[in-house]
């Protein structure tokens, strides 16, 4: 009777088990602040000034950038990979010139950007005032990047941060009523400064970018002096929307 009794617990427990249903992970594939359908067009203006030899040249220069959602295509691990192709001139009576295809995609609920071959992690979602990632999560960020010969890591202490996640932007002559704005570095010490900002604006895409990767050995003399003027290897940045196309 007890043989019974420890079989007909056994039975129950195994079919009140097998009642529950496995709980499925829903995955993030798209996001309103990049929109990626094929053909989407965004125009930037980018300026930039490029510090090299201990500082004691600077060169600026001014350039249009045009992307394009070209294609997709699915990969091994089933994840769609838009690719998006990158036209350059310097005037706008210039003809584009093609210049590189980048690529995004969605993994593991993040939005992954990646260009010259590095993955960074440009969105964690869902999106959330105030959280932090890890955006430089997939590869090593301690790599070197070439800046006119000189040699600087640029990426180093890079990180994540949603700063406002419905806020609002006038750029030139372009109004956008919902944008999210994030912080992808911002580190400082008597050698390095990491300063970074992107902002996205929903249905449009990325609509301003400004980076500040500069190096110094200039200490106790350059204590009050601006980074623009004592860095002596770097790069100051700034990518303006002008035009969309959806």
């Amino acid at each position: 009777m007890k043989i019974l009794l420890r079989l007909s617990i056994c039975l129950t427990l195994l079919i009140a088990c097998s009642d529950d249903e496995p709980t499925e992970v829903s995955m993030i594939s798209s996001t309103p602040f990049y929109p990626l359908t094929t053909g989407h067009t965004l125009t930037y203006q980018v300026d930039q000034v490029v510090i090299y030899d201990e500082g004691l040249t600077r060169d600026s220069s001014s350039y249009l950038l045009q992307e394009i959602v070209a294609d997709s295509y699915v990969d091994n691990g089933g994840a769609t990979v838009h690719l998006i192709d990158q036209y350059q001139k310097s005037t706008t009576q210039e003809e584009w010139e093609y210049h590189q295809r980048i690529s995004l995609s969605f993994r593991n609920n993040q939005l992954i950007r990646t260009e010259m071959n590095i993955p960074i992690i440009i969105m964690d979602l869902p999106i959330n005032d105030g959280q932090i990632w890890d955006n430089t999560a997939l590869f090593d960020s301690s790599i070197e990047r070439e800046i006119s010969g000189d040699m600087i890591t640029f990426y180093q202490d890079w990180t994540g941060e949603y700063l406002s996640t419905d806020g609002s932007e006038m750029i030139g002559d372009l109004s956008f009523d919902s944008v999210v704005s994030i912080s992808t570095a911002d580190f400082e010490n008597r050698l390095a400064l990491r300063r970074g900002t992107e902002k996205y604006a929903k249905d449009v895409g990325l609509i301003y970018q400004g980076l500040m990767i500069l190096d110094t050995q200039c200490f106790d003399a350059c204590q009050n002096v601006p980074w623009e003027e004592k860095a002596e290897t770097g790069l100051v940045m700034t990518k303006q929307i002008i035009a969309y196309d959806n």
